[in-house]
């Protein structure tokens, strides 16, 4: 597998590890009636980082592969369309997790149950919306987008990676006692569509 798109296939990895996490975490502070401050902290830390990545990714990659497809292809830019409203959705929704957690830390203890019902309301979007339009451009990826231009919007470099698993590492020994971060490489015909190569 290309060194770049394993990269990515690992990130996305982390990503839908981390939103799971955050579900399980929620549903536990629920039960037992008190909070994980620590793992909300390092949680949203991770997800302003890799969340960011991924929309400037995904922007890219669309931004790259509308010019290429034909105005005829209705499906297809219904399919667009979708994706790219669904992007823009999940960036507001990612703002608001980042904004309830500011308030969390300049409200102290007074501002953990509205950080936990934006994070729940949060969550709630990410299984429902976003994990269904997973890959869901993969083909039209795989037609139009070179491997100099998949490598270019994905951005991975030694600083992006470094940082990621800094992040990530935070992440998991912030985990609740008896817990932890439940990872599930993708298989790589799982994985975001390669680019074709130009004969």
């Amino acid at each position: 597998m290309d060194e770049t798109l394993q990269q990515v296939s690992i990130e996305r990895a982390h990503m839908a590890a981390t939103h799971q996490a955050l579900d399980r975490v929620l549903q536990r502070a629920k039960k037992e009636g008190h909070p994980f401050p620590d793992f909300y902290r390092s949680c949203v830390e991770y997800l302003e980082f890799i969340m960011g990545r991924f929309h400037a990714q995904d922007q890219g990659h669309l931004d790259d592969v509308k010019p290429l497809v034909p105005k005829e292809e209705v499906e297809s830019w219904k399919l667009l369309n979708e994706v790219e409203a669904a992007f823009k959705k999940g960036k507001g929704e990612v703002a608001k997790l980042i904004a309830a957690m500011q308030r969390f830390q300049d409200q102290g203890p007074d501002g953990c149950a509205e950080f936990e019902e934006v994070a729940r309301a949060y969550a709630d979007f990410f299984k429902q919306q976003t994990a269904k339009l997973k890959h869901s451009i993969r083909y039209l990826m795989a037609e139009h987008l070179t491997p100099e231009q998949f490598r270019a919007n994905s951005n991975v470099t030694e600083e992006s990676i470094r940082k990621e698993k800094e992040l990530f590492a935070k992440l998991e020994s912030s985990m609740p006692e008896g817990m932890k971060v439940e990872v599930h490489l993708e298989r790589p015909e799982d994985a975001p569509a390669p680019p074709h190569q130009e004969d």
